[in-house]
């Protein structure tokens, strides 16, 4: 990790790639594993408008490192308290318990 932005090197031959989506059901936005869901729920293939403040996403500007760690935020608290993921609010429907879908309000 690169402590000065907080963010994993460009040349990081590491074993996952960058939006990483392992263990998780696209379909369902849903993953079994925590830090997949922020990574899936951060892939722009995902398409979740609520993470996106404008559409040129292109368009780089003094607030991008800003922007990243409110996305990253936003993932986070999203793949933590999803109630799509439990029956009752105290089972888990599944081994697919971390779910990032942000227009499913908890």
């Amino acid at each position: 990790m690169d402590h000065s932005t907080g963010c994993c090197p460009k040349n990081d031959t590491s074993k996952f790639q960058q939006h990483t989506c392992h263990s998780c059901q696209i379909d369902e936005k849903c993953c079994k594993i925590y830090e997949f869901c922020v990574s899936c729920c951060l892939s722009p293939n995902n398409n979740n408008p609520d993470l996106d403040n404008n559409n040129d996403n292109n368009k780089l500007n003094s607030n991008d490192n800003k922007e990243a760690i409110r996305k990253f935020q936003i993932c986070k608290e999203s793949c933590r308290t999803s109630s799509r993921s439990v029956i009752n609010e105290n089972v888990y429907r599944s081994n697919y318990k971390y779910c990032f879908d942000l227009k499913v309000k908890s």
